[in-house]
């Protein structure tokens, strides 16, 4: 790190370097013995500050750097940098209760590109010029997976652009508010003017695992005052999660999505007393009935537990049936991150979407889909899939396009050497009210997860519940219904195809 000069509460330059030219040289995450080693604390007199402020005139975060700023013993006093530079390489670190500030060097008509990697952890605030656009690292950091990791409040930004490529993590303490001078701190509420997620971004609001133990927090509030727009192979990942906009465009490749985000394996509505038996082990039930293993014995499998409304579908999709419940969804210390999540997530539901806008452009995929069942090689853990979830679109003017939306339930299991295996979950729910013109031609699917039938392996069909207005001879509009109850490619069990 090197210090240019330091005039009474305005620092010239700070410029932190840690000289990794050559990309190959950079650690990556899993040589970190600590991530702390890789951070540079600067920690501030809280003397220098004038009238609350220290003022950095040009901040450099160079090579890979990490650097974590703060003031000593202070909360109140804010930092404000007049000029942020960066490679694209690095990373800040806003430890809690500190407020920092980036002052955009660009025309009020243009967006300022964070020329490096933020963690704004909770209780910390950062402040942004009101267009924002957030780049792609073009390395991996020690300790920092994502481009923008905001866990504390994020102020000032109107119009948000998430870079291709660049991945973007809002927790479960995180909120997003429009105006620097806003002090509201309503936690998983995120306001902007319009949100654009480039080709291969994404945005994950709330859901995360931590501590190895997944966190699915209930109601994420996204509000749009004027668009949301997700382009090719971008993707919003959420669990509970409610968007009001005026108009949404959801592109080809592009996903909203809560799949497996939903209620955990053995929990939920639709999900059964885990069980101390092998010989039945059920996929959770919502709109229809969750499929039970072809090794059912003695056991009765005609109950099933339906839940939710057609219309006005509301409840997260449920769990599947677990045998030897302390062992499943076990993260190892060894495992990576992916890896523990698709152990963890195991047999879960799917969770819920609701979207109310005027008009929606849908070319993509609005998902809320439940997770795979899984059977252990010696079948000492076994896992029900998990029944889709529920999504809830309101239109007050029009719906167009050739996407899909889906609440498909997760996959039966069938261990081929030793025959065990596990029921698929049921369909979820689907409705799509449209109170003006429907040109939609895509697609419905509430299939439920299966392999075959004779196997009573197959989960039941959900519901798709769609409604729109048409004209009549008198000129006037009148409500046109569609229930769609498809199991298609999936042949249900003769268990699996009950709906309530």
């Amino acid at each position: 790190m090197s210090y240019i000069s330091t005039v009474g509460s305005r620092a010239e330059e700070v410029r932190l370097d840690n000289g990794l030219i050559d990309e190959d040289a950079i650690p990556s995450a899993a040589h970190c013995s600590s991530n702390d080693q890789t951070i540079t604390r600067l920690t501030l007199k809280p003397s220098i500050a004038q009238s609350g402020v220290i003022t950095f005139r040009k901040l450099s975060i160079l090579s890979s750097s990490r650097l974590l700023v703060d003031v000593a013993g202070q909360s109140l006093i804010k930092l404000k940098i007049n000029q942020l530079a960066g490679d694209s390489l690095g990373q800040i670190i806003i430890p809690s209760n500190q407020t920092f500030e980036v002052e955009s060097d660009v025309g009020a008509k243009h967006d300022y590109i964070l020329p490096c990697a933020f963690q704004v952890q909770e209780g910390a605030t950062l402040i942004v010029p009101s267009r924002l656009r957030i780049a792609h690292s073009t390395s991996t950091l020690c300790g920092a997976k994502y481009d923008l990791e905001l866990r504390g409040k994020l102020s000032g930004v109107r119009f948000l652009t998430v870079g291709g490529k660049a991945q973007t993590f809002f927790g479960s303490t995180s909120s997003v508010v429009l105006f620097a001078d806003d002090t509201s701190s309503d936690k998983l509420h995120f306001s902007f003017s319009s949100l654009t997620l480039l080709s291969n971004s994404s945005m994950t609001l709330g859901s995360e695992i931590k501590d190895r133990k997944m966190v699915i927090p209930s109601k994420t509030q996204l509000e749009l005052l004027e668009s949301l727009d997700l382009r090719y192979g971008s993707t919003i990942l959420s669990s509970d999660l409610q968007v009001t906009a005026p108009n949404i465009t959801i592109s080809y490749g592009g996903r909203i999505s809560t799949d497996g985000f939903g209620n955990k394996a053995g929990e939920g509505d639709g999900s059964y007393i885990p069980s101390s038996t092998k010989s039945l082990i059920r996929g959770a039930s919502h709109a229809g009935c969750g499929g039970v293993s072809s090794l059912k014995g003695s056991d009765d499998i005609t109950s099933c537990k339906v839940y939710g409304e057609l219309k006005n579908p509301s409840y997260l999709g449920s769990g599947g049936e677990v045998y030897n419940p302390s062992s499943a969804g076990v993260c190892l210390n060894t495992d990576s991150i992916d890896e523990c999540e698709r152990k963890i997530k195991l047999g879960f539901g799917g969770g819920k979407i609701s979207i109310s806008v005027a008009y929606l452009r849908m070319d993509g995929v609005i998902s809320s889909n439940g997770e795979a069942g899984y059977v252990h090689g010696d079948s000492q853990v076994k896992i029900g899939g998990g029944s889709g979830g529920s999504v809830l679109i309101t239109i007050s003017d029009t719906l167009r396009g050739t996407g899909t939306f889906e609440s498909v339930g997760g996959h039966g299991i069938v261990d081929t050497s030793t025959g065990s295996g596990v029921g698929g979950g049921s369909g979820g729910r689907l409705s799509i009210v449209v109170s003006t013109t429907s040109l939609f031609t895509g697609t419905y699917s509430v299939q439920g997860g299966g392999l075959s039938a004779t196997d009573h392996i197959s989960g039941g069909a959900g519901t798709a519940y769609v409604e729109d207005r048409r004209s009549n001879s008198a000129g006037g509009k009148v409500p046109f219904k569609v229930l769609i109850i498809d199991n298609y490619p999936v042949e249900a069990s003769d268990n699996g195809d009950q709906i309530c």
